[in-house]
Parts: C-alpha cells; structure tokens; sequence
C-alpha cells in the first residue's frame, strides 16, 4: 500500500485512513501495547496553536484520539491569549488530551531546576486547560531527558524507553520524516505500536515546497495578527501609520 506523500490536511487524512486500514485502532500512552497494531498520535505544538484545530478535526471526524502538546514559554504564541485558549478548549471539546510541550533548553542540564521548572509549567498549563497534565513532550530536550525511564515532576513524558525503542517511533521534524516513512518503519511492517509524532503547522499547504509556505504563511498571519492587537491597543494606530508613511513618500 502507497503512502500519499503530500503533505496537507487531505494528506494528513489519507494517512490515518490507511492506518486504519492496516489494523492500527488509536491508543493513549498509558494503554498502548508495545506487541499490538496501537496508534499514539502525538503533536508538538512550536507554531501557533491555530494550525492544530485543522489536525483535532480529522481526528475526532475518524475516530482517533490524539495528545496535544504546546509550550508555555514560547516567542512564537502567547497561549494565554484569547486565540489560544480559545483552541485549548475546542481541541479538548473534540475529545483530544493536552499535555506540557517543555523547552529544556532553557535551563540548565540540572534535575532539581528542571523538576521545578516542569511542576511551575503544568501548574500554569493545568489553570489554562481545568485539567490535570498526565504526559510532557520535550522541546530541545537534554541528554539525560532521552531515553530517561523515571518519571518527571511525577508525570509520564514521551522519551520514556516503552515509547520510542519498544514501540516504533516517526517524526515529521522540520517537515521531513527524520526517521522514515511511517508505512516503512519496521514496526509498521511489523504490525507493532507505532507514535506518531507531527507538527500541524506542515500539513496547512499542500505539494512542493510546504516547509517554506507554511513559513511564510506563518509569517503573514502574524503580522495580521500583530497589527489587529496594535490596533486595539493604540487609538488610532491605522491613521498614524498612514501619517507616517505619508511623509516618507513626501521626502521622496
């Protein structure tokens, strides 16, 4: 069976589609079987929140399930803003689970900070969400976070061995599939759990190129959204700026 290798919403569609179609039903990381045909949908949210709703809906409209996992301290997204709340709330109205996306860069390589830092983090993400967070998804993750069996800040996270050497494991990281096509890792082939780690931000534009477009596109609706918020912050913004640039072209 032929992947559709375009990556896009309908791509992202066809994809699941002939998962289910080899035997794969959805799975949490709490019950999927390492032996058995589970499928862990994961998403990394790095890129504004919006681009998951897309992603959320397929999933609820198939019957899967899927964790979402966004980032508290991030330059690109504000998730205490109205926007991404209001995409917390309709992603978990759709039957999805969040969970804590951790930029362990950001600190040093030292378990007693990150410990702290990862319990302040969920504090946070649990007011936004109502509910408790159960999984943690690392973000630049350090050495001795790969692989780690323990728990952290008493929470399950996805690095943990059962979730990436027992099962199989794919990643669309930077709009590629670093560690091969899903329908050709060797737990696909054969009939093993698989997670499936995306980023919904590759599979909002469709055919070549989609890495740049969805940079650009990205690009452009922040920038939309920096001078709505400019707007309803400052009396009078648009006519400044068309002040402004009056007397540029004047001095021309």
């Amino acid at each position: 069976m032929m992947a559709n290798p375009e990556f896009s919403i309908d791509g992202y569609r066809h994809m699941l589609s002939q998962l289910l179609d080899l035997g794969y039903t959805g799975a949490g990381f709490a019950d999927a079987r390492p032996q058995e045909r589970d499928l862990i949908l994961r998403h990394d949210i790095d890129i504004w929140p919006e681009y998951s709703v897309a992603t959320a809906q397929v999933e609820q409209q198939i019957g899967l399930s899927a964790w979402y996992f966004f980032l508290v301290r991030c330059p690109l997204y504000n998730l205490m803003a109205p926007e991404s709340t209001r995409v917390l709330k309709e992603i978990q109205d759709l039957g999805h689970k969040v969970g804590l996306h951790f930029d362990a860069a950001l600190f040093p390589d030292d378990e007693a900070v990150l410990e702290a830092e990862l319990s302040f983090e969920c504090s946070i993400l649990e007011t936004l969400t109502g509910q408790p967070v159960e999984m943690i998804s690392f973000h630049r993750p350090s050495q001795s976070l790969v692989g780690r069996d323990a728990l952290v800040a008493g929470r399950d996270h996805t690095y943990r061995p059962r979730y990436i050497r027992e099962m199989g494991y794919c990643s669309d990281s930077r709009g590629e599939w670093r560690h091969g096509h899903p329908f050709k890792n060797e737990a696909v082939i054969e009939g093993r759990a698989l997670q499936l780690l995306t980023h919904p931000v590759w599979w909002s534009t469709n055919g070549m190129g989609h890495v740049a477009n969805a940079l650009a596109d990205f690009e452009r609706r922040h920038s939309e959204s920096v001078v709505d918020a400019l707007s309803n912050t400052i009396t009078g913004y648009p006519e400044l700026m068309k002040s402004s640039r009056d007397v540029e072209g004047a001095g021309e």
